[in-house]
């Protein structure tokens, strides 16, 4: 995703979730800022891989992250079976002199020695806020 930023822009903040919809067993999700990977996480809300979950914070030069991972819970997309319960990781960012735009990309990461296709997966509540000196 493309974010363009106002002219003079010399911090972007961004909030944002990360949810794994459904059975994940340590798939995991790369997101990168202007090209660069700056958090890895890999979900997982079967119970007995629920505490085998990492968060790899990456940040990078001008870069800073916050995470907090939600535990597993229904969130109505598909429920019944605590495997099919969704996680969410929420992140917070601030980018200094991000320059004209800001690009996030989301990329799949399968499980270790696992298949290549990744789990359904969404980001969700994305907040840019740019910020400006007088």
């Amino acid at each position: 995703r493309r974010i363009p930023l106002p002219e003079g822009t010399v911090q972007a903040t961004l909030r944002l979730d990360l949810i794994a919809i459904d059975d994940w067993a340590l798939e995991g999700l790369e997101l990168a800022v202007n090209g660069r990977p700056v958090l890895r996480q890999r979900f997982s809300s079967r119970p007995d891989l629920v505490e085998a979950q990492v968060t790899e914070v990456l940040g990078g030069d001008g870069i800073m992250l916050r995470t907090s991972l939600d535990p597993p819970k229904p969130l109505g997309f598909a429920h019944g079976d605590a495997a099919l319960d969704d996680t969410r990781l929420v992140v917070e960012m601030a980018v200094v002199t991000p320059g004209e735009e800001l690009t996030l990309t989301v990329t799949p990461l399968p499980a270790e020695g696992g298949e290549t296709s990744a789990p359904a997966w969404a980001v969700d509540n994305l907040i840019v806020v740019a910020a400006s000196l007088p």
